[in-house]
């Protein structure tokens, strides 16, 4: 655990190191009082005189000692709380600032992985992953971790006094710890089961809860609000009766670890009664001890704890994040392509997701300004086509090249920056909407954002908006209608000036008043470009300068509109069915 925290801290580890110096540092000042307790004790008893002689016969100058003794206690007391507020606020900064770099480290991580990665683990997964496992290593790093040094450090340095005053009463007081340790050993395993049970159903529950809220149009529309509603009442029983099982298994190894590591008080006073009354212990040190024991027990107890209490959720929480982080990203050259042209060429490429194949033997090449249309049956291959292109996966064999050069030989950024991609489905964030189309180029000006949605034909709607362009448009661009958001996208697309665009189906379901309007903006976005499109209308690309025709992840066909209806294939099919589709009517 404390090995993952050091790897995921990475440039802050020497910062983590030394917070758990200093708590372990703690642990050892915390003990002063204690010394100066024992000088008391011995300034009260001399060695060999029983408690009553004793204090009779304490003089002026024993007393005046006492005295200088406990202001030193009082001054002490002081300077370790002002050391442990000061202490505490270096942790909780030091701890702010290491999650800080972890999440970006995390951003920046996720943004390297291909899509893969995300078809394995859902929104709800990676959201819980992001917020609530960092803020724990958060709460590990500030308090958990530290004060489990601290702990750690001053039952060690007890036991070692103990020792220095007499080995026979040390070993009593470490008696008790082989036994807290098998306990601990046993807590633990118990522990590890439930925990992962409980973890499992706490990244399960917060994908549930994520999709019952994106889904409830869906889900109103369709009528399934009571079975839906009933899948997450059922998980959310899940996740309470984990949580309950988690407890209620770990009561009694907890009940039985805690008892282990109070035994030392049981253990110390019969056997330094027996060597008192046998003239062996001093009267002082067997007082000192009884005194300190409690202490020393709470230590050894907090130390163990502690760290039980640290392995359960915030284990679990740097374990996940350790996985993501190790999780091997899209391999990136150490030296940068450049390229001269923007043609883009497949070479025998074939790709499979897990073990189903989707692409076979793909070779097609788009010379560099001219409008090539992808088309086939529904899962035939052609988005992934597009995924591969953006190196959105690397493909398992064959070439991907843009002017000539293989895209895994060029820094992911900087082949990023040559593309610009309209999807079917728009991605909008709860942002205003010049900060939305500003996500093509930041370093724009207004004027050239407004520029940018006038080409794609939305300033006028976009003026109409309550605040203009600085309304914010809300999650996924709530506010705007499908249409609108289309347009957006294109406005982001036109800003970012890419000389390849990829549009995915970027018409498909708008009505035809705004398919107009979007087809207007996309011949200004795509002119003098390298063009790949998806569309399911086969009338929208009847003029492009060649098209493909993708069937089970292989080519078909390929050739112009004209030449491939005369050669009465698949997309003559197709272009049949389109045509009577466009006919039909409500009857």
């Amino acid at each position: 655990m404390f090995k993952e925290a050091f790897f995921l801290a990475k440039d802050n580890e020497k910062r983590l190191k030394f917070i758990f110096f200093l708590m372990a540092l703690r642990g050892v000042v915390k003990i002063i009082p204690y010394l100066i307790l024992y000088l008391i004790i011995l300034e009260i008893i001399t060695p060999g005189m029983d408690i009553g002689k004793a204090l009779a016969s304490m003089t002026n100058v024993s007393i005046n000692s006492i005295l200088v003794l406990t202001a030193c206690l009082a001054i002490v007391f002081i300077l370790i709380n002002v050391w442990d507020h000061y202490l505490g606020l270096f942790t909780m900064k030091s701890g702010h600032k290491i999650c800080y770099d972890i999440r970006m480290d995390l951003g920046n991580k996720l943004r390297k992985l291909s899509l893969g990665f995300f078809t394995v683990k859902s929104t709800g997964e990676l959201n819980t992953i992001l917020s609530e496992y960092v803020s724990r290593i958060e709460m590990f790093i500030s308090i958990s971790a530290p004060y489990i040094f601290s702990a750690i450090a001053s039952a060690s340095t007890m036991l070692i006094f103990f020792l220095f005053l007499d080995w026979r009463m040390a070993i009593a007081a470490g008696s008790a710890i082989p036994l807290a340790i098998m306990a601990f050993t046993y807590v633990d395993k118990v522990a590890g089961r439930v925990t992962r049970k409980r973890e499992e159903s706490l990244r399960r529950t917060n994908s549930v809860i994520v999709e019952f809220i994106e889904g409830m149009p869906v889900i109103k529309i369709f009528n399934q609000v009571t079975q839906r509603f009933h899948k997450f009442k059922e998980t959310m029983t899940d996740f309470r009766d984990k949580n309950v099982r988690a407890v209620v298994s770990v009561t009694v190894p907890s009940i039985i670890l805690l008892t282990f590591t109070s035994l030392s008080i049981a253990i110390i006073l019969p056997v330094g009664l027996y060597f008192y009354f046998d003239g062996t212990l001093p009267l002082s040190t067997f007082i000192f001890i009884l005194i300190t024991a409690p202490s020393f027990s709470d230590s050894l107890a907090q130390s163990l704890f502690g760290y039980l209490h640290s392995k359960s959720p915030e284990g679990q929480a740097i374990k996940n994040i350790t996985e993501v982080m190790q999780e091997k990203p899209l391999y990136e050259p150490v030296a940068d392509t450049g390229i001269k042209n923007f043609d883009i060429e497949f070479r025998g490429v074939s790709f499979s997701y897990d073990t189903e194949s989707i692409l076979h033997d793909i070779n097609f090449k788009i010379p560099e300004k001219s409008v090539t249309a992808l088309v086939g049956p529904s899962g035939s291959g052609k988005t992934t086509i597009t995924s591969l292109i953006a190196r959105f996966w690397d493909v398992d064999s064959g070439e991907v090249r843009i002017g000539g050069e293989n895209i895994q030989e060029m820094k992911l950024d900087r082949l990023l920056s040559y593309i610009s991609l309209v999807f079917q489905e728009v991605i909008l964030f709860n942002d205003t909407v010049m900060e939305n189309i500003r996500l093509g180029r930041k370093d724009a000006t207004d004027e050239e954002v407004i520029a940018a949605t006038k080409a794609a034909r939305c300033h006028e709607f976009v003026n109409q908006l309550p605040e203009g362009y600085n309304t914010v448009i809300g999650e996924k661009g709530a506010r705007l209608s499908g249409g609108e958001k289309q347009r957006i996208s294109i406005a982001r697309a036109i800003l970012k000036d890419a000389p390849i665009i990829i549009l995915d189906e970027a018409t498909a379901f708008v009505d035809p008043e705004n398919e107009n309007i979007i087809q207007e903006a996309i011949n200004h976005l795509t002119r003098g470009k390298t063009v790949l499109v998806i569309a399911h209308r086969l009338s929208t690309i009847t003029h492009v300068d060649q098209t493909i025709v993708i069937e089970n992840g292989k080519i078909v066909e390929q050739g112009t509109h004209e030449a491939l209806i005369k050669k009465e294939g698949l997309y003559k099919r197709m272009w049949t069915a389109h045509n009577t589709a466009l006919g039909w009517r409500v009857s």
